[in-house]
Order: structure tokens, then C-alpha cells, then sequence
């Protein structure tokens, strides 16, 4: 059965993420991740060859996804499919294991639809790949005993995690502390309790360290230990110093899902589309609703069981939610990685205000959830429709096109810049220009000063870039990431103007070609 329900969590991700298969770049981070991947199949170490600001096993997971799927956008997307009804799957059997089966599959199916529906979470982010240990761990600790062994792999799993999505080390550290000390010890002595939570808390420490050094350990045995140390540490303390501040941040997603749910300028009105609006409203909402109920309802007896799994679920709610806002940046689809939590709380609310419903009528509120959330994808549909009945290429997009160009102008691949839609150099196997593939990192000086050099700043790496005398140059006529950056934006035009001159426009990307 269990595995059926997993069957059901496939077909549904496939539904509402396949018209999305096709796109070329939803998010440049996934493109970014893609490089990532290819640099660790092409036999480097992360950080060796091409880098940034991401822990190491995002690179290890991307290249399992492109050797085991092929080297293809789609199936990068499958890929971030599968791990979606993976995620939804574990997110129902923590519902079934701490209330109930209607719980649980509430609550995956709102997952699916949800993350479909947050800006960027069509794509292969890496979030997806984070929540799967994540929620894994979770499935250890519901309705079990917490023995040494079993803490051992929560913590190997959610530092698996964290080493995915670097904002989950909170997760590691907070979870790691209520769970050691969450013991029961009426009638035995202080000294037991020390020795037990001694004891467990070795355990998990055991299992988190065993994954913190076996990423390191590579770069130990072949002297690069400061490569690991400099960007998994140094780089991503700088990157979260120098972002957002942590009420700024929180100001930013619950605007992004207020203005999800309703009309900005309008409270009293849903937002458009409407299956977007009334879903997000129903999980997000809903998972507040649904805490207190839950809450309210944990005052009357319920097992011990129950207790300490609802506290353990709002430990990593909350936690997760701390990690979000003290990351630094502030992003919509870092929201992904509260889904879980707040469909699982809004699935719950549901089932305990109706816990008389029959299953006939749960089908009915599935079937009508996935009526409305269908309702936005199907424009995707249609247009995957007309490709396909015209004859053309399903897949779309400026980078799939300059890809093709550049094929054919640039038979001896010389050198090839792209300050937008890095996808390219993937798709036409060549190397970028400098390690750090993110366009924009170029004009991050505290990213400079870490992988390049104290004193890197962007004109500074702009102008050694413009050096190598790339033969093609891909930008758009207003590269926003340089907009503050007024003597890199003037070296950069003066450039294109002097020395290159534009051979071809592919939707609003201008290519230009060294005289």
C-alpha cells in the first residue's frame, strides 16, 4: 500500500511539473547547480574547478542526477520530480504515523501542489533535494523510540541536508539539542538523565560528523583542506553577513505569501489565478489554524507518542523557519522549505475539525484540491500542446537558441562569455571564462575577495575576463546585476562598442561577436 501511495505521489508531481520540463532556464540557480553537477562528473572536487556559494553535496546530487537521468534539462527536471514525490511521500507517512492516514495524504498532496505554484519552485532547486533527507529524519523520529542508533542517522540525515542548503545547519544544531535532552526521566536520578542524554547526544553528534568530515576529508587527503574550509565556512558566513537582516528578510516572505493570497492593494480580494490564491490560502493559513488546533486539542489525552512527535514537528517548523530568515538573502522559493510543515499542520487541523469524515468525502476534498490546483498549469498545457501539434522543437527558450546558434557560428569554440543564461556553456560544452559560473557573482566583491583574492573587486575581475578576448559575448542590453556598478558597467559597454560588434538578437539577448 505504502507504495502505491508513493505511486500516487509520482503521477501527481509529474502532472503539475511536466509542462515546465521543457523551459530552458526557470531559475539560474538550477543552472548554476547543472555546472555544478557537470564539474564533479568531469572528475573535480567542488570548489576546484568551478564554485559558488553552495555547500558540496548540492554538486555531488546534481552529478548523480545527470549520470543516472542523461545530460538534458529534462532530466534534470524528472530528477527534481522524483524528489518532490519522494518528499510528499515521507510527508504523508509522518501525518499517518502521528495522526492519521487522511492527515498524511492531505498533506502530501498540498505539498505537491504548493511548491508548484512558489516563483522558481517549478525548477530543480535545491530546496527540493534539501527537504528529502530532511523529511527523511523526521520519519526516523515519528512514532519510535530514539535509540543511539536511530539518533545516529536523524542527525546523519538532516546534516545530509544541511550540506545541501548550508541555512539548515540551524536545523542541525537546534534539532540536535531538543532531541537529546527531550528525555522522560520521573523516578530516576540526575545522574542517569546526564549519562542518557550523554549518551544520545554522542550519537547524533556521531552521525552529523561522520558527514561534515566525509565532505571534507577528500579535500584533507589532497592537501586542500582550505579550498573546503574557505568556501563552506568563510564564504558562506560573508554571504550571509552581507545580505538581508533577519527582520527584513521575515518582511519579505510573508509579503511573498500575503500577496500570494490576496490582492496587493486589496486584502478582501484572492489573487490571481485563483487556483494559486485558494490553495496557498488553504496551507498557509491553514497551517496556522491548524497549529492551534493541534494545539488545543494536545491538552486533552493523547498518547505520549503523539505529544512529544507534534513538539518534535514544531521544533523543525520553527527552526526551519529561523534558518530562512538568518540566511541572509531573501528569496520566494526559500519558502519551499516550510511546505512540508505547514501542509502537514494545515492537513491536520482539517482532519481533527472533521474527524468524523469518511473516506468517500476525504476523496472528494483530494479530488476537488486537485481540481482547482490543476486550473494554473493548464495554460502550460496548452502551449505544450501547440509545440507539439505544430511540429516544433517541445523544448523552448532564448538559451536552447543561442545554444543552437553559437554551434554553428562557433565551430572552433573559441572562448564564449555569458553574463546571462549560463545554461549555454552546458549545452554547448564549453568551459566558462572564470570559475565563478553565477553571472552576478561578478559583481559580489564579498565573493571576490574570498575566491579570488583580498581586493578583487568587480572591475577588477570584469576587466581580467574582457582580457582573454572571448569571441562571443551574450548579454542583455541592460545587465541589471551591474546597475550600481558604474565603472564595471562603463568598461563593460565601452567594450561591446569598440571591439565587438552585435550579429544577432534572440529574445532580448543581444550576441555579440569579437571584430
Amino acid at each position: 500500500m505504502k507504495y502505491l501511495i508513493f505511486f500516487y505521489f509520482f503521477v501527481l508531481s509529474l502532472l503539475m511539473r511536466f509542462p515546465f520540463f521543457f523551459k530552458d532556464v526557470i531559475d539560474w540557480d538550477e543552472s548554476t547547480f547543472i555546472l555544478l553537477g557537470q564539474s564533479v562528473l568531469d572528475g573535480y572536487l567542488p570548489y576546484t574547478d568551478l564554485l559558488d556559494v553552495k555547500p558540496p553535496l548540492l554538486s555531488v546530487v546534481f552529478a548523480l542526477f545527470i549520470f543516472a537521468l542523461g545530460k538534458s534539462i529534462v532530466a534534470v527536471r524528472l530528477a527534481g520530480a522524483i524528489c518532490v514525490a519522494l518528499v510528499a511521500w515521507f510527508t504523508y507517512i509522518v501525518g499517518q504515523k502521528i495522526w492519521n492516514y487522511k492527515t498524511g495524504l492531505l498533506a502530501g498532496t498540498w505539498f505537491v501542489f504548493i511548491i508548484s505554484f512558489i516563483l522558481s519552485g517549478q525548477a530543480t532547486m535545491s530546496e527540493h533535494l534539501a527537504l528529502v533527507p530532511m523529511m527523511g529524519a523526521i520519519v526516523l523520529i515519528a512514532k519510535s523510540k530514539l535509540t543511539p542508533g536511530r539518533l545516529f542517522w536523524v542527525g546523519f540525515l538532516i546534516t545530509v541536508a544541511s550540506m545541501i542548503r548550508l541555512n539548515l545547519a540551524y536545523v542541525v544544531l537546534i534539532v540536535g539539542f531538543v532531541t537529546t535532552l527531550n528525555i522522560p526521566f520521573q523516578g530516576q536520578s540526575f545522574s542517569w538523565f546526564v549519562k542518557k542524554v550523554a549518551l544520545r547526544g554522542l550519537a547524533y553528534a556521531t552521525g552529523s560528523l561522520v558527514v561534515v568530515s566525509l565532505t571534507f576529508l577528500p579535500y584533507l587527503l589532497t592537501g586542500q583542506f582550505s579550498i573546503w574550509w574557505q568556501n563552506v565556512v568563510v564564504l558562506s558566513l560573508n554571504y550571509a553577513n552581507s545580505q538581508l537582516s533577519w527582520l527584513r528578510a521575515m518582511q519579505f516572505h510573508f509579503d511573498t505569501i500575503l500577496f500570494t493570497i490576496f490582492e496587493k492593494g486589496n486584502g478582501l480580494m484572492l489573487a490571481k489565478p485563483f487556483g494559486i490564491a485558494f490553495i496557498s490560502l488553504l496551507v498557509w493559513l491553514g497551517g496556522l489554524l491548524g497549529l492551534g488546533i493541534v494545539a488545543v486539542r494536545s491538552r486533552k489525552k493523547i498518547s505520549v507518542w503523539q505529544r512529544r512527535d507534534t513538539i518534535a514537528l514544531v521544533v523543525f517548523f520553527a527552526s526551519t523557519g529561523l534558518s530562512i530568515v538568518r540566511g541572509g538573502a531573501a528569496f520566494p522559493h526559500y519558502l519551499i522549505q516550510l511546505v512540508p510543515f505547514a501542509a502537514l499542520f494545515a492537513a491536520a487541523g482539517f482532519t481533527l475539525v472533521f474527524e468524523k469524515a469518511r473516506n468517500w468525502q476525504i476523496a472528494i476534498a483530494l479530488f476537488l484540491s486537485i481540481a482547482i490546483a490543476i486550473q494554473p498549469i493548464l495554460p502550460e498545457y496548452r502551449q505544450f500542446q501547440l509545440r507539439a501539434m505544430a511540429g516544433n522543437p517541445l523544448r523552448h527558450g532564448p538559451a536552447y537558441e543561442i545554444a543552437d546558434y553559437l554551434k554553428q557560428a562557433n565551430r572552433d569554440r573559441k572562448p564564449v562569455y555569458m553574463a546571462i543564461d549560463h545554461i549555454v556553456y552546458w549545452l554547448v560544452e564549453q568551459k566558462p571564462l572564470t570559475n565563478l559560473i553565477h553571472p552576478s557573482n561578478i559583481s559580489r566583491n564579498y565573493v571576490l575577495e574570498v575566491t579570488i583574492a583580498p581586493g578583487t573587486t568587480t572591475e577588477i575581475e570584469l576587466a581580467r575576463l574582457l582580457a582573454q578576448k572571448p569571441e562571443f559575448i551574450v548579454t542583455l542590453e541592460n545587465i541589471w546585476y551591474l546597475e550600481n556598478k558604474n565603472i564595471a558597467k562603463a568598461l563593460f559597454e565601452e567594450t561591446l562598442r569598440n571591439d565587438y560588434r552585435l550579429v544577432k538578437e534572440i529574445q532580448g539577448r543581444q550576441i555579440y561577436q569579437r571584430r
